[in-house]
């Protein structure tokens, strides 16, 4: 029996805490789960800057532009409602053409490729964010549009 994305994105997270159960072991593992979700929800057209957001069983695309608040308050610019997500939770910052993420300070953290981070980082194309239950992937364009570096 086929799974799906939303199986795979399950079987990554436990849902009884904020860390990853079976976060990617390897680069392949890594690129395997960002792959599956771009064939499941293929992102719309154009060279943007798109981000990823897998919600419980659905998934949808944002373009971003400079930066994105993420959190449960109504002010962020992406509102989530779901565990563990702090009401100003990261921040996602462009400058230079490099994108970094911020935690700002939440109490469960942020997760970038299965590992927790503190401060910020820069994020690489195909980087896979966990923020509480919501797992987010980021691609970069390219020449050719949005694709993941192999």
């Amino acid at each position: 029996m086929k799974t799906g994305i939303q199986d795979e994105l399950r079987q990554a997270y436990d849902s009884r805490t904020t860390l990853m159960s079976r976060a990617p072991a390897t680069f392949r593992d890594r690129l395997d789960t960002v792959r599956k979700a771009l064939i499941r929800f293929p992102p719309p057209p154009g060279a943007a800057v798109r981000l990823l957001v897998k919600e419980r069983a659905s998934g949808y695309w944002l373009a971003l532009q400079d930066s994105l608040s993420i959190g449960a308050d109504a002010a962020n610019g992406l509102q989530l409602s779901c565990d563990y997500v702090s009401a100003h939770h990261c921040r996602l910052v462009e400058t230079n053409d490099l994108w970094r993420i911020m935690d700002l300070d939440s109490a469960n953290g942020v997760y970038v490729n299965g590992t927790r981070m503190s401060g910020e980082r820069f994020l690489k194309n195909g980087d896979i964010v966990q923020v509480g239950t919501v797992t987010m992937i980021i691609i970069l364009p390219t020449d050719q549009g949005c694709h993941v570096n192999e």
